[in-house]
């Protein structure tokens, strides 16, 4: 969102932009503000969304939100028991026990992350008309290291009834090999 606003190849000065529910975040709303655009998301479901109350008993305190306040209150001890992973490059927690489990945690979102970008070129990479059209050097730079489909902010709704439609191939079937490059072919090893 931020690389269309500062390099769009025209000479328009962008004064606001809008994005999808996954473009609201904080951050994007900071970088808007110091870039001086204005961040204009379309939130999905902000109609029946609803905002949980400070506390018990303050409902009158604003009225003019009594429409989108829910009956529910902030658990603020939940949000202090669970806020964060790290805090200053350390792992937050009240125990090196419950930091471990954070940091095997995040370890094993990772590796999941990784493990579904390495399937999903692979499966596209099955058919034989982008076999054709690749280099070399696209084969070179494929890695399940991308993340622009992943939606760090937002809703999450797990359906264990839904999977990707991947069509798992064997490895040997039209898959890139290892990258080697092409002095380290070259050099005898030994």
């Amino acid at each position: 969102m931020i690389e269309g606003v500062l390099r769009h190849c025209t000479d328009v000065e962008i004064d606001q932009q809008y994005t999808d529910t996954h473009g609201a975040s904080i951050v994007g709303f900071a970088f808007a503000h110091m870039l001086g655009f204005n961040l204009l998301p379309r939130l999905k479901n902000v109609g029946s969304a609803r905002l949980y109350r400070p506390a018990a008993g303050e409902g009158e305190t604003w009225p003019d939100l009594a429409p989108v306040l829910s009956t529910k209150t902030i658990d603020w001890d939940l949000i202090r028991q669970q806020y964060d992973l790290r805090k200053d490059g350390d792992p937050t927690g009240s125990d090196k026990e419950s930091q471990e489990v954070s940091m095997l945690a995040l370890h094993l979102l990772q590796s999941a992350l990784v493990h579904v970008n390495t399937l999903l070129p692979q499966d596209i990479l099955s058919e034989e008309k982008w076999q054709k059209r690749l280099t070399d050097a696209d084969r070179q730079a494929l890695s399940p290291l991308f993340w622009t489909h992943v939606n760090p902010y937002g809703r999450f709704e797990l359906d264990m009834h839904r999977h990707l439609a991947l069509s798992l191939v064997p490895a040997s079937a039209s898959v890139p090999g290892p990258r080697t490059s092409p002095t380290a072919a070259a050099v005898p090893q030994g």
